[in-house]
């Protein structure tokens, strides 16, 4: 009889602790990444899908940077003037 709880509390807790170590590993090795890109003309927006410590928009044929700094998850929008490619 102990044997089958001890088997039983195994088959819960095995998978739960599984699991539990997938997600820590996921969360070491993301990176950070912008989408949903917009130039308005007039603003750049994008959205981050985590925080993140050093953005920038690298524009003019890679000669200009605009340095943001650390900016948190989510929808970001930059009043910058763009015309051409872009990089963020």
């Amino acid at each position: 009889m102990k044997n089958e709880t001890r088997s039983a509390q195994l088959r819960i807790v095995l998978p739960l602790a599984l699991l539990a170590i997938m997600g820590l590993v996921s969360q070491l090795v993301a990176t950070p990444y912008a989408t949903c890109l917009t130039n308005t003309g007039s603003s750049i927006i994008f959205r981050l899908n985590e925080a993140a410590d050093n953005v920038k928009i690298v524009y003019n044929g890679d000669t200009v940077t605009n340095d943001l700094g650390a900016v948190a998850a989510g929808l970001t929008n930059v009043p910058l003037a763009i015309t051409g490619p872009y990089k963020i």
